[in-house]
C-alpha cells in the first residue's frame, strides 16, 4: 500500500487468502493491510466491511490492528460509528498492563476513539507510574 499498487496488493491477498487465512494474528495483521490498500484507493466503506467482518466483536483480534486502521479511517474523515467501542473492549483488559509502547499507544487511541475519558486518564496515570 505504500507503493501506490494497490491493485496488486488486493489481488495478492483475494489470491492467497486460503494461505494465511486460518492464521489467527497474522491473518489479522494480512486483513488490516487489505483495508489499508482499500483506503488508498478510497474505498472506505470496503476498509470497513474488512473490519467489520474480520475484527468487530473479536476478543482475540490484534489490538494494534484494529485501533491503527480505526484512527487512519478517522483522519481520513471516515465516521467509525461506534466501532471505537468495540475496540475499547477488546482493550480494556489491557489498559493496564504495560509491555511496549507500540501496544500501549494503540491501547491509548481506543480509549481516546472510544471517548472514554476516565480509562483514558487511568492508562496515562500507569504510563506516568511506569517512566
Amino acid at each position: 500500500e505504500m507503493e501506490g499498487r494497490e491493485e496488486e496488493g488486493i489481488a495478492f491477498l483475494s489470491n492467497t487468502l486460503q494461505d494465511w487465512s486460518s492464521c489467527n494474528l497474522f491473518a489479522g495483521h494480512c486483513y488490516w493491510h487489505w483495508a489499508l490498500y482499500y483506503m488508498e484507493k478510497g474505498d472506505y466503506h470496503a476498509a470497513l466491511d474488512i473490519f467489520d467482518s474480520q475484527y468487530r466483536g473479536r476478543k482475540d483480534a490484534f489490538i494494534t490492528d484494529t485501533s491503527s486502521l480505526l484512527f487512519r479511517l478517522n483522519m481520513e474523515g471516515v465516521d467509525v460509528a461506534d466501532r471505537w467501542d468495540d475496540t475499547y473492549t477488546m482493550c480494556k483488559p489491557d489498559l493496564e498492563e504495560r509491555t511496549t509502547v507500540f501496544k500501549d499507544v494503540h491501547l491509548l487511541l481506543s480509549c481516546l476513539g472510544a471517548k472514554q475519558q476516565d480509562s483514558t486518564k487511568k492508562m496515562m496515570a500507569s504510563l506516568r507510574s511506569f517512566v
